[in-house]
């Protein structure tokens, strides 16, 4: 398997990707929650961490009502802190009350299929040639999922 980390070059086009398509984007559902996009803002300003593809269910953009998910890429040097406290303290914090679940996975790199998009996400075959984790919330009481995003941006921002 090949380890693919966020490096400056990459950083530079998901930020632009962000600022230039993403966060102008107008279409029910790929436009940013406007609960989320100020953590999404400050979380591109982490040169550790870069957000790659997010939902808050707030609105029609949101096929599964009570999921939230953020999938980020990382530098290499962040992932053992990702894996061994990040990732846990979730896991602890967010599956220990009943009416909630966390979980994430973690891809490889792999190439991306492409369409007809100003979006990255859709239009770059390099897009998802990285190392990525998503994390992911589940919940019908929408106050955690605020919470939890909340959650989110603190704990990543620290890197």
């Amino acid at each position: 398997m090949t380890e693919i980390y966020l490096d400056q070059q990459k950083k530079n086009y998901y930020y632009s990707d962000f600022k230039e398509n993403v966060l102008p984007e107008s279409d029910n559902f790929w436009k940013l929650s406007e609960f989320i996009k100020p953590h999404l803002i400050e979380l591109n300003e982490n040169k550790k961490i870069q957000p790659l593809y997010s939902k808050f269910p707030d609105n029609n953009q949101s096929m599964e009502r009570n999921q939230s998910y953020l999938e980020i890429a990382y530098t290499k040097d962040i992932e053992l802190i990702l894996f061994r406290k990040t990732l846990p303290y979730f896991v602890n914090k967010y599956n220990h009350q009943e009416e909630s679940k966390f979980y994430y996975t973690f891809s490889a790199p792999k190439d991306n299929e492409i369409s007809e998009s100003k979006l990255g996400c859709l239009s770059n075959p390099d897009y998802y040639r990285i190392n990525r984790l998503c994390l992911y919330f589940e919940c019908y009481v929408k106050n955690k999922h605020k919470e939890f995003w909340q959650d989110l941006k603190d704990r990543l921002k620290s890197f």
